[in-house]
């Protein structure tokens, strides 16, 4: 997820007069005019008014190559200005972005379980206590020594663990690549 929060940027040059001033996000409107150097990202969704540029584009739409985009062209948070400064009219506000919509999206997607894991942790309890009364009932008739290797076969605690992180796991691989995952 550091990906895409890293993208999330907290200020941005904003004309201000005849100049440009640094501000916060939270404080700027719809149709101000914005200013985007090379080498700083978008810092939200909007139409470039003067100028035209390179701008990686990988980070938010996954596109590989870089795409020269100019006036009259749309850009949207998180694109990557290469190569020259361009103007941008705000047309969104930075919090209803496309890419603070992706971020939401991946974190909502964290949140859910999978299937599997609400399961494992629906029979996880009694689980564990047919593996315990099963090890004990063997110890009895074997040495315990050798009725631990129930304990371990069975042990359901390696499920519960691995369910939960390779869902954590896959929807942070991905969304370092740029693909947003819906639901576990």
């Amino acid at each position: 997820m550091t990906g895409l929060t890293e993208l999330l940027l907290s200020k941005a040059l904003v004309l201000r007069g005849n100049r440009f001033v640094e501000e916060d996000l939270d404080k700027i409107r719809v149709g101000e005019i914005i200013l985007v150097k090379p080498g700083d990202m978008v810092p939200t969704d909007g139409v470039i008014v003067e100028g035209t540029s390179g701008f990686d584009t990988s980070y938010v739409i996954g596109e590989p190559e870089p795409r020269v985009l100019g006036r009259g062209d749309y850009v949207v948070r998180g694109f990557y200005n290469i190569d020259k400064m361009v103007k941008v009219k705000v047309l969104k506000r930075p919090r209803d972005s496309m890419l603070q919509l992706l971020v939401k999206e991946a974190e909502k997607a964290l949140k859910r379980k999978a299937r599997i894991q609400k399961l494992i942790e629906k029979i996880s309890k009694p689980y564990t206590f047919i593996i315990l009364a099963l090890f004990f009932l063997t110890s009895m008739f074997i040495e315990p020594y050798n009725a631990l290797a129930i304990l371990l076969v069975g042990c359901p605690s390696a499920f519960i663990v691995l369910s939960a992180t390779s869902t954590t796991l896959s929807i942070a691989m991905l969304a370092r690549n740029s693909i947003i995952v819906r639901g576990a």
